[in-house]
């Protein structure tokens, strides 16, 4: 009987403790593994931005050209089948994602939007790099026939580069008085700049 109570004491018996200079050891091992680790990169995010631009701000390419402006209606040049053209403003390395064109064309004749980029330090050859082409048809919408066109897609896709002018020209506006008018009434840009979270 004296055995077993001896054999249960030892089994009772708890671990020696750790020495404090293993202890301390430990404690600095896992203070140089969380130092070590590289902060995750910061994850670019992007937000949507949207302006609005009136047809005052369209003006021909040659003042010879005249130009019109009909209040509500828009902007069209006097001379038969010329352009009215618009800076487009944006930040470099900004993504446009849509340019919603707002116009009047109750004629039988099409009417073209061009999203044209040109250098500011040396003459292209090639004049105009073309970002984007769209045709705006003859269209009719009660009650004023003011429709729209949206265009989304874009060279580069749709980033804007350094050391370009960007700007956009619709042609072959006109005010064929009782045959229809071609006009610019204004429009739309969408982009966003990438941001850092």
């Amino acid at each position: 009987m004296a055995t077993k109570k001896k054999t249960a004491r030892k089994g009772s018996k708890k671990p020696a403790a750790r020495p404090a200079a293993q202890k301390s050891k430990g404690k600095k091992a896992v203070g140089r593994k969380a130092a070590g680790k590289k902060r995750a990169a910061p994850i670019p995010i992007k937000t949507t931005t949207v302006i609005y631009v009136d047809s005052c701000a369209f003006f021909p390419l040659e003042s010879s050209s005249g130009w019109l402006d009909g209040a509500q209606e828009g902007r069209c040049t006097t001379t038969p089948r010329h352009s009215l053209l618009a800076p487009l403003p944006l930040p470099v390395k900004a993504t446009i994602h849509s340019i919603t064109v707002y116009y009047m064309n109750t004629t039988q004749e099409y009417m073209q939007a061009s999203i044209l980029r040109k250098s500011i330090d040396h003459h292209c050859n090639t004049d105009e790099y073309a970002v984007s082409l769209e045709a705006l048809p003859p269209a009719t919408l009660p009650p004023d026939n003011f429709v729209a066109k949206v265009i989304d897609h874009f060279a580069d896709g749709g980033v804007v580069m350094d050391k370009y002018l960007y700007f956009i020209e619709v042609g072959n506006t006109i005010n064929d008085g009782l045959a229809g008018v071609r006009k610019v009434r204004g429009m739309r840009i969408e982009y966003s700049l990438p941001t850092v979270k």
